[in-house]
């Protein structure tokens, strides 16, 4: 005896609805993780950029502690002769500058520069070609005292 069943027969339309409907769960799931893992990566090199950015910023302004050490001492100290125009390139990369102790400190390093005659000193910290941060400092001499500071 046969037994009635409520199933009606797939008809040739049906077929392998399962499978697509798998396969496009299946890639939604991959491009939300694919998105999610972009975000993440894309959220940790900023914060690398930020964290050296600050690094950068702590060797400039240990660079301007040293300068303020070394004019205390000698108030005629210069690193640099006038006739170059100030700029980012110049300091970053012309200007001869200081690097006291030629040592490097942690990740990175700093070298301090004054053009002579000119009550400016510049630091520049800089991480191994990665971050760099200038400080420029405005003094007067005789006692030496701090006028401004600012980043550059």
């Amino acid at each position: 005896m046969d037994i009635p069943t409520d199933h009606s027969p797939l008809t040739t339309d049906q077929k392998g609805i399962a499978l697509i409907a798998v396969i496009s769960l299946t890639a939604a799931l991959l491009v939300m993780g694919l998105t999610l893992a972009k975000l993440v990566i894309s959220d940790l090199q900023s914060a690398n950029l930020q964290l050296d950015g600050v690094k950068a910023f702590y060797l400039a302004e240990a660079g301007i502690e040293f300068a303020k050490n070394k004019l205390n001492k000698d108030c005629h100290w210069f690193s640099d002769l006038p006739g170059k125009q100030v700029s980012f390139e110049w300091l970053t990369k012309e200007a001869a500058g200081h690097f006291p102790g030629g040592e490097q400190l942690g990740e990175g390093s700093f070298k301090i520069i004054r053009i002579k005659d000119q009550n400016k000193v510049y630091a520049v910290g800089s991480l191994k070609n990665k971050a760099g941060c200038i400080i420029e400092l405005e003094f007067s001499l005789a006692p030496f005292k701090q006028i401004s500071w600012e980043m550059l």
